[in-house]
């Protein structure tokens, strides 16, 4: 059987990288004029600058993360999966007997849902694939059906907390 490499999106790439470091050059901003009038400051101001501060800061950590985790790009064969990190350049191979299956899902955003594919590995990590960050999304499910990945089926979104949710095929 023929091996199905898959093909992230480098503008999806490009623009998380770009509103990481625009957030956190807010974040630094904001705390220099914390420390900028540190003895005239009242209160009021303090807790302004430190709320600022808290959601730059964690806008940054949001699309840093997501810049990280889809920087990658997947080789799926019949008993493997290498996964070639674009970052650091190093592949890491996955082999079919460590992946307890996959799942599918829809992540639903203000203005659409973007689907997923998620799989689960039996040391209780997951690979996280959404839609908009690979070029041929649509031929991924297909093919690990194809190469016997077990399909655990479809899962809906779940929130969890501010930047994650909850797994239906966790053990």
């Amino acid at each position: 059987m023929n091996d199905f490499k898959t093909y992230f999106n480098p503008l999806v790439a490009i623009g998380r990288l770009a509103f990481s470091i625009f957030s956190c050059g807010l974040t630094c901003f904001i705390i220099y004029l914390l420390f900028r009038d540190l003895k005239t400051n009242g209160l009021k101001q303090y807790l302004t600058i430190l709320l600022g501060a808290t959601i730059f800061g964690a806008i940054f950590q949001m699309f840093f993360k997501a810049f990280i985790t889809t920087t990658k790009n997947y080789l799926i064969t019949d008993q493997t999966i290498e996964e070639f990190n674009v970052l650091t350049l190093k592949t890491k191979t996955i082999y079919k007997d460590d992946i307890k299956g996959f799942s599918t899902s829809k992540v639903p955003y203000r203005i659409w849902d973007f689907k997923q594919i998620i799989i689960y590995l039996k040391d209780g990590t997951k690979i996280d694939i959404m839609q908009f960050a690979y070029f041929n999304f649509k031929k991924i499910k297909p093919t690990l059906v194809n190469k016997k990945y077990n399909y655990f089926g479809h899962e809906p979104y779940i929130w969890k907390w501010f930047n994650s949710r909850v797994y239906r095929y966790d053990d």
